[in-house]
This record gives structure tokens, C-alpha cells and sequence, in this order.
């Protein structure tokens, strides 16, 4: 039908590919952008084991069992890596999918989406690069400083603090 074809470029077009992992034969099936997140062009089935070859080996583990899990207790597979492709050095993808099963209960496909999670991890990465130097500085500094949330909480106390008022900051 003409809007679940709207629903699919639009999904499509936003950034978001689809990906299915036919279990029986062993062969994942993705949009033209899904391929290209891991560095494919123009390949739309490829064999599992390739597929597994754009991961770093232990994330490739890592995924194996995650799928494997998927298919043994029917959970929904949520799992982030980064990948080496052609325009970065190191790019992350997260995989979402649920569980397909045959008429007869049995697991079939794995059907999902893959998301370009790069600039999140980034940001991320950022945030606790600021964060490490600003608790540097805090544990250095000879006055005593305490951070102190909007409810009162205390959640920081600097060295100098600890050695002042006699407390530890897990006290």
C-alpha cells in the first residue's frame, strides 16, 4: 500500500535504516542507509558472518551472544558499537530489533532498525572529558569546595573539604 511505502521512505529519509537477520539462513537483509552506516554500498543480503567482519572482533562476540539471547528468550535486542568505516575511524551504530517467529512458533527473522548514535557518543565522550579535568581541578585546589545540587544534596566534596571538616564524601 502507498502509506506504508510513505512510512518506509520516511523512515528511510530520516536517518534510520532497517535491517533483518533471516536466522535459518543465515543472511542480513538492510537498507541502502543501514549499509552504508557499516561502510557497505550497494549491497542489500549479505552473509551473517560478513556482516559480523565490520565489527571489531569483541563486539562482534558481543553481538553474537546478544542475538542469541534475542532468539533463546524472545527479548527485544538493543545494543550500541562503534564500527570502522570509510569516513571515521570509529563510528557508532546501536541495533534495535524484535523477534520473528513462523507460523509454528519458531524464530525466523530478526527484524530491526540501525541507528547513527555517533554524535550522541560524542557528546558523551565530551561530558566526561569536562567532567574529569572540572573534578581535577576540584580534588587539587587548596580551598575547600563543596558542589551542592538544587535539592541541597551535596554531591562533590573537594579534598581540601574532606580534610577541613573531617567528613569523606561518601560519608
Amino acid at each position: 500500500p502507498v502509506r506504508d511505502l510513505r512510512f518506509r521512505l520516511g523512515i528511510e529519509r530520516s536517518g534510520v535504516g532497517m535491517w533483518d537477520l533471516d536466522i535459518e539462513t543465515q543472511h542480513v537483509t538492510w537498507s541502502e542507509n543501514a549499509g552504508e552506516l557499516f561502510g557497505v554500498l550497494d549491497k542489500r543480503k549479505i552473509p551473517y558472518d560478513f556482516f559480523l567482519s565490520r565489527l571489531d572482533p569483541l563486539d562482534g562476540e558481543r553481538l553474537k551472544r546478544a542475538i542469541a539471547q534475542t532468539v533463546a528468550t524472545g527479548d527485544r535486542l538493543d545494543i550500541a558499537f562503534p564500527i570502522a568505516t570509510g569516513r571515521a575511524a570509529r563510528h557508532w551504530v546501536r541495533l534495535r530489533a524484535g523477534l520473528v517467529r513462523s507460523e509454528d512458533g519458531r524464530p525466523h527473522h530478526l527484524s530491526g532498525i540501525a541507528l547513527d548514535i555517533d554524535e550522541v557518543k560524542q557528546v558523551e565522550e565530551a561530558l566526561r572529558t569536562r567532567e574529569t579535568h572540572l573534578r581535577s581541578i576540584l580534588e587539587t585546589i587548596p580551598d575547600a569546595m563543596i558542589v551542592i545540587d538544587s535539592r541541597g544534596i551535596m554531591q562533590f566534596f573537594s579534598n581540601a573539604a574532606e580534610r577541613q571538616f573531617g567528613y569523606t564524601a561518601a560519608e
